[in-house]
């Protein structure tokens, strides 16, 4: 059995499993960096999710002896895997000590270990889970020997714990086994007339598990979002995830119907656990396990044994939960090895005692599964595809770079990933490789020379862009196992551009380059734009990240995307960043010029990004990436929705309105259909009735506030119009039904409440002052309080007019020299300045810190948020004050 074991796990090991799979390397990596740079991760690594680091330490001896090479973790997992069988044997033999063919049970349990085809696959690749089996099959063996012994059990038992807790290092699946093992340890208990021995064994077993475990119980106790992250990756439910229920019986299929669906995890889609044979022996040795264990004269260790085997399918617990994780998993389902093998052992013994020829059949099967297993092993290794799904192509990547990486180019990689694991296995400088994702190109800076690589794999938008540009270069690469090449290369000499000049750039670092020319598109489609942003200065703070909004002809969001980016710390002066954004016009959209509009943030605290002027003054928070010229979305062919308003013109309420504050924007969307292109029709008429009294007048207009008229639609005209119409300050608060009529005929009719707003006319009691904003807005009182190296400011104002836009407060404390020491921004108030009535007085507050030494002075300025300009400020006499009114004097 172990020459088997050892020919399935050895044979062509360094040629099969092909290519590098990103999680194979990452285990390696984290190994050499143990092994050589004194890296000492315990008890779990947190990059990449969280690995618990058993592995990595284990894979040390092999890796100084081959150096950073995959074959030192695959050897090591095959070592790992033969070891295990041998464990079994053992196992085996202490498990069914008292039964007459214990010997043979242990013995096909090892068999069938040796030969399975989802243990030989695992015990192939350089994975991090191998070592578990291992320690689940020790800890049980050492468990079952204290169990035989009356005397001297104790070393067995503590050993047994240590080598349980120890598989808890290994992988998340483990994390059952301690849980799963009370069950049979209580049934014991309660079957074994000596229950105090049975209770001080079992005692001494979990004690030792549980100290072994605290160290990584400590940990996730202190990390709980690294114990969470990919279990909730897995187990978080997804419309396109089964239930529960269905992967519970998709786990059932999984002994010998139809297994892990997955190519790079299984021999092939479907293959199952056992094959059919050895599928209905494991039926049969549940329903042995079953009897030996209700049949009470059988030995209390025979039955615990026979437990153990019956209850080892709940050790899958771990792939069952995980609905999103592609169930079944042959990988999550590991915690059941060795146990699970005991159950076609126990079919072949239950058989012999009917058909004495049972035993010879199973001497002549297990080297058939065995030539099978390898068949299909060689079969899968060979498969192009898998090549691909196994990362062939980065794992090409990173040797061909190895070969024509000049020391004065830079490589950009496309990838899934940054920093991709298969790549960084490989002799790189790793200060000369850069990461994109499908979605982003990096140019290099004017005179730089660069390599340009795009994996098969990876689908990328700048296909025709690299194409049409004769600075990229295309170059031979190697051919993958399909005859294609299996990535493409491009030699960059960035030619010299126009020296950047945009006269706003965020965090004065990154400034828009945006085309001159729109795109175009219609409701209802997608349109690819490209986004770029010249690099003005580094380094470029490392959490930067762009956040897109789309916004439609009158200014409302349409949408908000976040394309994905890291490393902005990485970026270099003189380089352009181009994003690639794929944005879905909504069906219905009206037409117009529709704008992307670009906010930068910070990832780690959401906090948005200055955009500054060339003398390093505030603009706004947001900048003009792109325009999308917008048509009217192609005629829609459906059953009409909604209210027959005219014979051909229906509407229907989508999104109804809400109850609205005095001077508020009353918002509500109408999606109309026209079934016939209707003629020229007066306008829509938007009206207020209250309870008591004569309607109010609220708007009247044509569709898309007058662009887009009746007289324009077609026949099958589609349009999801939404509706923003200012409130007048002084509309009586209360119920009303709300109505939007059309040439008499009724669109809509809903209830709907007008909420009053307290409005203050007095000054409050502060010291007074008088400075005007652009004749919008007055300060009119001020008081200011020193505490310690903080002050603190209450500001009273008044509208002299109705404001035009809603302004923001910015109050800052000066050095001597005029430069800026600290600030504080805030709208004036909690309601909008645009909601404000004239002579209306509102009042904020502010804290500021201010020098130690108290050589500043404090400013106050109001501006728009959207571009950063401010009021002119002038005196009680009209003197101009420029944009800021002095608080303190120098």
């Amino acid at each position: 059995m172990l020459l088997l074991a050892a020919w399935l796990r050895l044979a062509e090991l360094r040629r099969f499993p092909p290519a590098l799979h990103y999680d194979e390397a990452a285990d390696m990596l984290l190994g050499r960096d143990i092994a050589f740079y004194g890296y000492q991760p315990f008890p779990v690594v947190e990059a990449y999710s969280g690995r618990e680091a058993l592995f990595y330490y284990l894979s040390v001896p092999l890796l100084r002896i081959f150096g950073t090479d995959i074959f030192a973790t695959r050897l090591t997992s095959a070592l790992l895997g033969i070891l295990t069988v041998a464990v079994t044997l053992a196992l085996g033999r202490a498990m069914f000590a008292e039964h007459r063919r214990g010997a043979w049970i242990a013995l096909c349990a090892g068999g069938w270990l040796a030969v399975n085809g989802a243990q030989v696959w695992l015990t192939r690749q350089g994975f991090r889970t191998s070592p578990q089996p291992l320690l689940e099959a020790l800890a049980l063996w050492c468990l079952f020997i204290a169990l035989r012994r009356h005397k001297h059990w104790q070393l067995s038992a503590a050993l047994g714990g240590f080598f349980g807790g120890a598989a808890l290092y290994t992988y998340m699946a483990a994390r059952i086994f301690p849980l799963w093992l009370s069950v049979p340890l209580l049934g014991l208990i309660l079957i074994d007339s000596r229950r105090a021995l049975r209770l001080r064994q079992s005692a001494l077993f979990l004690a030792t598990l549980m100290s072994t475990a605290l160290p990584l119980i400590a940990f996730y106790l202190s990390k709980p979002d690294v114990f969470l992250d990919r279990l909730t990756q897995v187990a978080a439910a997804d419309s396109k995830a089964p239930t529960l229920i269905e992967s519970v019986w998709l786990h059932a299929e999984m002994f010998f119907l139809r297994g892990d669906p997955l190519l790079r995890y299984n021999l092939y889609p479907g293959r199952p656990w056992f094959d059919p044979i050895s599928g209905a022996l494991m039926l049969i040795g549940f329903g042995a396990a079953l009897a030996i264990f209700s049949q009470r004269r059988n030995a209390p260790l025979t039955r615990f044994a026979a437990l153990c085997v019956l209850l080892s399918p709940l050790l899958i617990a771990p792939s069952v939960v995980a609905v999103s994780g592609l169930p079944p998993s042959h990988m999550r389902s590991v915690a059941m090895v060795p146990l699970i093998f005991f159950a076609p052992a126990l079919g072949v013994s239950a058989l012999s005692d009917r058909l004495p020829l049972a035993r010879y059949a199973t001497v002549a099967l297990v080297p058939m599964l065995a030539l099978h297993t390898w068949h299909d092993y060689r079969a899968w290794a060979t498969r192009a595809d898998l090549f691909y799904e196994a990362h062939g192509d980065m794992q090409l990547i990173g040797t061909w770079l190895e070969a024509h990486l000049q020391p004065d180019q830079t490589a950009y990689i496309a990838s899934a990933f940054y920093n991709h694991a298969t790549v960084l296995a490989h002799k790189l400088d790793h200060s000369r490789v850069r990461w994109l994702m499908a979605e982003h190109l990096i140019l290099a800076p004017p005179g730089e020379r660069a390599i340009y690589i795009f994996p098969r794999t990876l689908h990328s938008p700048f296909s025709a862009f690299l194409a049409a540009d004769s600075a990229f270069e295309p170059l031979d690469t190697p051919h993958g196992p399909d005859g294609a090449p299996a990535f493409s290369a491009y030699r960059y000499r960035a030619s010299e551009r126009p020296a950047p000049r945009p006269s706003t750039a965020f965090g004065g670092l990154l400034g828009g380059a945006s085309a001159l020319e729109p795109y175009h598109g219609r409701g209802g489609e997608r349109v690819q734009a490209f986004l770029a942003w010249d690099v003005l200065s580094a380094p470029v703070p490392p959490n930067w990240t762009p956040v897109i909004v789309l916004h439609d002809p009158f200014g409302e969001e349409v949408a908000r995307f976040h394309p994905y980016l890291e490393q902005s710390d990485r970026l270099r002066a003189g380089e352009r960043l181009i994003i690639a954004l794929d944005v879905p016009l909504p069906l219905g959209a009206p037409l117009g010029e529709y704008t992307l509009r670009t906010i930068w943030i910070d990832r780690s605290s959401g906090a948005p990004l200055p955009l500054l002027d060339a003398a390093k003054r505030f603009s706004g928070l947001s900048a003009l990436a792109e325009r999308i010229e917008v048509q009217p979305s192609a005629p829609r062919e459906a059953p009409p929705q909604g209210v027959a308003v005219l014979p051909m013109l229906y509407a229907a309420l989508s999104a109804p309105p809400q109850p609205t504050e005095q001077g508020d924007w009353l918002r509500f969307t109408v999606t109309w259909q026209a079934t016939e292109a209707p003629s020229a029709q007066p306008d829509l008429i938007l009206s207020a009735q209250p309870a008591d009294g004569a309607p109010i007048h609220l708007w009247q207009g044509q569709p898309v506030r007058g662009r887009y008229p009746f007289a324009q639609w077609r026949a099958a005209e589609y349009l999801v119009e939404r509706y923003a119409v200012r409130l007048p300050a002084d509309l009586p608060a209360g119920d009303y039904t709300l109505r939007l009529s059309l040439a008499e005929q009724m669109v809509f009719e809903v209830p709907w409440r007008v909420i009053g707003v307290e409005r203050r006319y007095t000054a409050p009691d502060l010291p007074p002052c008088d400075f005007r904003f652009g004749a919008q807005i007055a300060l009119i009182g001020c008081e200011i309080v020193q505490e310690g190296a903080q002050v603190r400011l209450r500001l009273a104002w008044r509208a002299l007019s109705a404001p035009e836009a809603d302004f923001t407060v910015t109050v800052q404390a000066l050095n001597a020299d005029g430069t800026l020491f600290s600030q504080h921004d805030a709208p004036p108030a909690a309601r909008p300045t645009t909601r404000w009535l004239p002579d209306e007085v509102f009042e904020s507050q502010f804290a500021l810190q201010i020098p130690p030494d108290g050589t500043s002075r404090l400013i106050v300025a109001l501006y728009t948020p959207s571009d950063g300009r401010r009021l002119p400020v002038t005196d009680a006499q009209g003197v101009p004050l420029g944009d800021a009114a002095p608080l303190t004097s120098e």
